[in-house]
This record gives C-alpha cells, sequence and structure tokens, in this order.
C-alpha cells in the first residue's frame, strides 16, 4: 500500500450505506456529517442514488464534481489505473452495485476493514466491473488506456 495516504478508511454500518462511508472518505467528513447533509436522499430500502451521491459531494467540498460513465463492455476494477488524489468509484456484481473510494493504486472498500492495493483487492470484488467514477471537475482522471476507452 501506497505510504502517501490521504484518505481515512470508513466502514459503512448498515448493508446499504456503502455511499455514505465513501462520501466520508472522498471528502474527509466525519460519517455523521455526511448523513447530516444528506437532505433526504436516503433511504434504507434504495441505498443511495448516484445523484444524490453526487449531490452530496458537491454540497459537502462545494467543488464541481463529475460522473463519469463508462461505457459495457466495463472495465474490470483491476484493469483500471485511478488518479492519485481521492475519486469514489461504482462498482457492478451479477445483480448489484457498490461504492468503493480509491486513491493511485489504493482501494478503501467500507465494506473491508482496512484500505488494500489493488492488487490484494479481493478477488470477487477486483474482477467486478468499474461503471463509474465520480471525481472533482478540475482534476485529471489518469486512467489507463484499457480503461479510458470506456468513457461516455
Amino acid at each position: 500500500m501506497d505510504k502517501e495516504l490521504t484518505m481515512i478508511h470508513v466502514r459503512q454500518r448498515g448493508t446499504l450505506d456503502c455511499g455514505v462511508a465513501v462520501a466520508a472518505m472522498v471528502t474527509g467528513e466525519r460519517y455523521e456529517q455526511v448523513l447530516d447533509r444528506w437532505f433526504g436522499c436516503l433511504t434504507v430500502e434504495d441505498g443511495l442514488r448516484q445523484i444524490a451521491f453526487w449531490r452530496v459531494l458537491q454540497d459537502i467540498t462545494q467543488l464541481e464534481w463529475r460522473i463519469t460513465g463508462l461505457r459495457a463492455p466495463w472495465p474490470l476494477v483491476s484493469d483500471c489505473a485511478f488518479p492519485d488524489a481521492p475519486v469514489a468509484a461504482i462498482i457492478q456484481g451479477p445483480s448489484w452495485r457498490h461504492y468503493i473510494a480509491v486513491q493511485g493504486r489504493n482501494v478503501f472498500d467500507p465494506l473491508l476493514e482496512v484500505p488494500m492495493d489493488q492488487t490484494e483487492y479481493p478477488k470477487e470484488q477486483r474482477n467486478n466491473n468499474l461503471v463509474n467514477l465520480l471525481l472533482p471537475q478540475l482534476q485529471d482522471c489518469a486512467m489507463t488506456a484499457a480503461c479510458k476507452m470506456h468513457l461516455l
């Protein structure tokens, strides 16, 4: 794992609040503060909608964030190089979507106890599809060619 981490790992507290934990990680806010800013966009039944997640990131940071959609066939998490600054990513399995935070080669999965290097990320997660990245508007997304070819 890289030594120059700027994110603090935050665990999700329920089955559908991975987005809350990831928003806390990429913004540096406490989990409770992220929930306080949610403006009623989060429901236990629905999990976290992408547009609500984007709005919360903008509200907390007072920066413009962009949703970078990727097109099918989506790249695998293992095939992408991520920016050195903290970004949020949405990965997709057979019947679910999950928010994670990434910083360079470091994966901060709110389901796991600790962040880890992308190569150590569990194979069942690493081999899932990367469907979206959310990053500050001013940040260049330095991704590998294998990942960039999927940009919408």
